[in-house]
């Protein structure tokens, strides 16, 4: 199995497969390629870059000053029972 056109064009492979691969998994994953490994069908994990090795824009404090900003009337009101029970679509 070549991991690394497999990858490239799918970026999904079986965790079976992925077993025998791992370095060079790691290898195409420090580039920023991201993997989702599958169990049986469907996605159980997804290997990315740590985020600390990612570039970032460094946070300034009040760099939001005097912009808008909106909070619902109802932000802080409880959450009907329809929401937590999964039946909430909205």
């Amino acid at each position: 199995m070549n991991v690394t056109t497999e990858v490239e064009a799918m970026r999904s492979i079986p965790l079976h497969e992925a077993e025998g691969h791992l370095q060079e998994l790691a290898e195409l994953i420090d580039k920023g390629e991201e993997i989702e490994l599958l169990r049986p069908g469907k996605p159980s994990m997804r290997l990315v870059v740590d985020a600390p090795n990612q570039t970032s824009r460094k946070r300034r404090f009040g760099q939001y000053a005097g912009e808008a900003f909106y909070m619902s009337e109802d932000f802080n009101e409880p959450l009907p029972e329809s929401y937590w029970l999964g039946e909430d679509k909205t």
